[in-house]
């Protein structure tokens, strides 16, 4: 029986004094007064007590219920986007700069050449060794984009990069290579600090300060066309073309 139960059924003076004696906060002394004599003054205080128990228990319950933790606000994950090449303008001769004439047709000249080595290594069979057609389409791919980077230089700074004499020819093979593996090196080095000049320059930043990126990111740039273009020269030393 509960005290709710107790109050329903007719308050029997026997049964709610049992109740009393078992609540965790019954005082003793009230207790020993109730259980020595059952009059209408006894029951009442064993009303008032049990009715107050009644009332702390369902306070108790409010009090207690479990309330789910905050969920703590996750971050912004901000996902970078994913890299695309701009779109290459078309470029015709009639409307182009005298200084990128050369290379535009060098540009044009190789990639037909390339596409006519690809069709001709897509006919051969399979049993033929075709590594030096693959080696002469890679490098004139590598030679086009090496054509395109001056363009777009041209086309961004109003100038072509500087260009400085090959230094390669006295080398040995092994100096070569050597070279070969340093110039690849400063090629990828250039290229981390073109993507942290553009990063930069992304964000705003105080005028005095974007004007050095941007003279930063213009060295940097054309100091890579300069790596391409070793790096073009000593292949074509390295394979003995």
């Amino acid at each position: 029986m509960n005290i709710q139960d107790w109050f329903s059924s007719g308050c029997d003076y026997a049964s709610g004094v049992a109740l009393y004696s078992k609540l965790k906060h019954s005082n003793a002394l009230t207790l020993r007064r109730l259980m020595k004599k059952e009059n209408a003054t006894n029951l009442m205080t064993l009303k008032y007590e049990l009715k107050k128990a009644q009332t702390l228990k369902a306070q108790l319950k409010t009090t207690t219920k479990k309330v789910p933790p905050k969920k703590k606000p996750q971050p912004l994950k901000v996902v970078p986007a994913a890299y695309k090449e701009p779109a290459r303008q078309p470029m015709y001769m009639h409307n182009t700069p005298k200084e990128l004439r050369p290379l535009l047709s060098e540009a044009h000249t190789l990639f037909i050449k390339c596409c006519e080595l690809k069709s001709i290594l897509n006919e051969t069979p399979g049993s033929v060794n075709t590594y030096d057609l693959q080696l002469e389409i890679d490098e004139k791919l590598k030679r086009n984009q090496w054509c395109w980077q001056q363009i777009t230089f041209f086309k961004e700074h109003g100038t072509l990069p500087k260009s400085t004499p090959s230094e390669f020819e006295t080398l040995t093979s092994a100096q070569l290579i050597k070279r070969q593996q340093y110039k690849w090196q400063a090629k990828c080095k250039a290229e981390k600090l073109i993507e942290k000049y553009e990063a930069e320059l992304a964000s705003p930043e105080p005028i005095n300060k974007r004007v050095l990126i941007e003279n930063k990111l213009r060295l940097k740039k054309e100091k890579l066309i300069g790596i391409e273009k070793d790096l073009l020269t000593l292949s074509e030393l390295i394979n003995g073309n």
